[in-house]
Formats: C-alpha cells, structure tokens, sequence
C-alpha cells in the first residue's frame, strides 16, 4: 500500500471524485488547503491499483 497525495484547483475536484470512484479507491480524503483555488486529496491505494490509477491521472 502507498499513499499518494495529489494536489490540483479546485475546478477539477468532481474530476477527480469520480475517477477515485471508477478506480474504486476506498481509502481517500480531501483536505482544506489554505488557497481556496486549490484542492487536496490523499489516498491509500494498493499496489494493484496505483499503477493504473496514475496512467488515468
């Protein structure tokens, strides 16, 4: 297992829940960042899916 933090604005946060839901990440969450305009998700991902998970990202 790995943690994998990604950091992105905030226009792309929806993208970004979704594609965690079609990977079928269990473990994430999203944390407040001090800029408004951008968004934070950490993620605990198995070894089987991080591979596939960063080529969709």
């Amino acid at each position: 297992m790995k943690c994998i933090e990604i950091i992105a604005s905030t226009s792309n946060k929806e993208q970004l829940q979704t594609l965690l839901e079609q990977q079928e990440i269990e473990e994430h969450w999203s944390v407040r960042m001090e800029d408004p305009s951008l968004c934070c998700f950490r993620l605990i991902v198995g070894d089987d899916k991080r591979q596939p998970l960063m080529d969709s990202l």
